[in-house]
C-alpha cells in the first residue's frame, strides 16, 4: 500500500475502519497526461479509489485525489521569486492532471466533481473528508462517482 503524506494515510485507516467503505486501492491505476509546463506525456496516479455503500443501499464509487487545499488554487500573483515560480509550475502541472483525469472518467460513464466544498453531499466519506481535510487546509479535489442500486446487500 502507498502512502506519501501523512494525511493519505489518515484516509486509509477511516476506509479500514468504516464498514460502508466496500473497497478502497491506493494509487489503483494511471492516467496518461500531456502536462502544459514541460510539453510532455506524463503518467498520473490518482491517490485512491473507493467503492462506498450509502445508508439508502446505492453504491457509490470514488477517485479521490489528496492535494494541500493550496495547490487547488492558483497561485496569488507577486514578485518572482523561485517559491511563486514552483507554485505556477505546480498549479499548471495539477491543472494538467485534472483535465485528463475529468476526461478519464468521463469516459467511463463517471460523475465527476472539482470541488473542494463537500458540505452538500450526505454521504459519510463526505462528512469525514469535509471534517479532516477542509478544516485542516487540505482537501479532496476530486471525487468520481459512479452509482449503482445495491442488489441484495
Amino acid at each position: 500500500i502507498i502512502y506519501r503524506s501523512l494525511w493519505e494515510r489518515k484516509f486509509m485507516k477511516y476506509c479500514d475502519l468504516t464498514p460502508n467503505v466496500l473497497n478502497w486501492k491506493s494509487e489503483p491505476f494511471h492516467i496518461p497526461y500531456l502536462c502544459s509546463t514541460d510539453n510532455k506525456w506524463h503518467k498520473y496516479y490518482p491517490d485512491f479509489y473507493t467503492k462506498i455503500k450509502s445508508k439508502d443501499g446505492i453504491i457509490v464509487e470514488y477517485v479521490i485525489e489528496v492535494k494541500p487545499l493550496k495547490q487547488t488554487k492558483p497561485p496569488k500573483k507577486r514578485k518572482k521569486t523561485k517559491q511563486f515560480i514552483y507554485e505556477t509550475l505546480t498549479w499548471g502541472k495539477n491543472q494538467s492532471k485534472w483535465k485528463y483525469a475529468i476526461n478519464y472518467c468521463s469516459k467511463k460513464n463517471w460523475i465527476l466533481t472539482c470541488d473542494a466544498d463537500f458540505s452538500s453531499n450526505p454521504t459519510e466519506l463526505k462528512r469525514w473528508i469535509k471534517y479532516n481535510y477542509i478544516r485542516e487546509k487540505k482537501c479532496c479535489y476530486f471525487g468520481s462517482r459512479k452509482a449503482e442500486k445495491s442488489r441484495g446487500s
